[in-house]
């Protein structure tokens, strides 16, 4: 009986052992092939990319745009598709987007991406598209250079003439429009004549056409800005003004500014995640404008401005911007100096900065005086 016992012991203890060496010769080689990069547990991930999306077409009125094209195909399913127009970004889920503020008779370099919901994307699908033109209106005066000369100008605020010059090129830099632009640079301490704190180079129409600059006109302006790559702008200043509607008398600030804002964070009541173009309105003595943005800084290449001001001493007046083609900001309120400061405001292009150490090169071109935007639209 015991015998008997002492064999089922024996019998049950080389099973336990036989399982316990079994198992682990098992478990081992997985740990192995593992740590070797094998194939994970669980569902398979989704690798395939989408279709490239095809024929895009462009249907278009005035200057709103629809873009579309045929849809992409997925193993899984398309999430949505990325849109690329010209610097602009967009993500939309159908295979369509509708584009407003588009400059009038503007090529647009256009690239598609579809993408699925593991983040596969496809190739691009790219264009280049040709926004229709616009009926435009003649503008109420043109100073974009075109005479060869400055003689569109009244006058030229510079230390010395050469500073403010009209060219057909320079170097790799080329008009924006026409066959001429002008090239502005300012110099460590060479001010105007009118101040010793700023360095200065500007182009002054005194007179502004009828219709723009006096209370009550609703003006737009349009011009274009290149500042070449490393453009040494004033940092952590607002005093690096490229254009400007100054009142006619020089007590108090300019009415509006397009300036170069430098500083970073919250300034004026917006803010300024990086260095940007901004536009700076004063209706009072002393400094403390309304601020709006434009956008960030670009610089290497022609940038398309367009600005609109209904002039009011209340909040019947109208302050918007155009970037690109694109409207940044639009808002109603008191657009001009009140208590009889000024009697009307002459438009100034060029660059107007706070007395720094570095020579500043920017050019500028295409300027315009209308009363609508396609008048005036680089």
């Amino acid at each position: 009986m015991v015998a008997s016992l002492l064999m089922a012991l024996a019998a049950a203890l080389k099973c336990s052992a036989a399982f316990v060496v079994v198992s682990a010769a098992v478990l081992v080689p997985l740990v192995a092939v593992g740590a070797a990069g094998g194939a994970p547990s669980g569902p398979t991930r989704d690798t395939s990319p989408p279709s490239a999306p095809a024929g895009i077409r462009v249907t278009s009125s005035s200057r709103t745009a629809l873009f579309a094209w045929k849809p992409s195909a997925d193993n899984v399913g398309v999430a949505g598709y990325h849109v690329y127009l010209g610097s602009q970004r967009a993500r939309v889920r159908a295979p369509a987007l509708r584009v407003r503020n588009l400059a009038c008779g503007r090529v647009v370099a256009m690239r598609i991406v579809a993408f699925d919901g593991a983040q596969n994307r496809s190739k691009p699908a790219s264009a280049t598209i040709q926004i229709p033109g616009c009926s435009k209106s003649t503008p109420g005066w043109f100073g974009g250079f075109d005479t060869g000369d400055t003689s569109q100008w009244d006058y030229i605020h510079s230390f010395v003439p050469d500073r403010f010059r009209v060219l057909a090129s320079d170097g790799a830099v080329t008009p924006r429009q026409g066959s001429y632009m002008a090239r502005v640079e300012v110099r460590n301490n060479e001010p105007a004549s009118w101040t010793s704190g700023a360095n200065v180079s500007l182009a002054e129409k005194t007179d502004a056409p009828a219709g723009s600059g006096r209370l009550g006109d609703d003006t737009y302006v349009g011009f274009s800005v290149l500042l070449p790559i490393g453009f040494p702008y004033v940092p952590s200043h607002l005093m690096n003004n490229i254009f400007e509607w100054h009142g006619d008398s020089n007590d108090v600030q300019a009415s509006v500014h397009l300036t170069i804002d430098g500083s970073i964070g919250k300034h004026y009541g917006i803010s300024n995640p990086r260095p940007g173009f901004v536009l700076d309105l004063h209706t009072e003595a002393g400094y403390n404008p309304a601020m709006f943005r434009f956008g960030d800084l670009i610089t290497g290449r022609w940038v398309d401005f367009v600005i609109r001001t209904k002039w009011a001493t209340d909040g019947s007046g109208v302050i918007e911007g155009w970037m690109n083609g694109v409207k940044r900001f639009s808002s109603s309120r008191k657009t001009w100096y009140s208590g009889g400061q000024i009697s009307r405001v002459k438009p100034q292009l060029g660059y107007y900065r706070l007395n720094y150490s570095q020579t500043a090169i920017l050019y500028v071109d295409a300027f315009k005086i209308g009363r609508s935007y396609e008048s005036v639209a680089p």
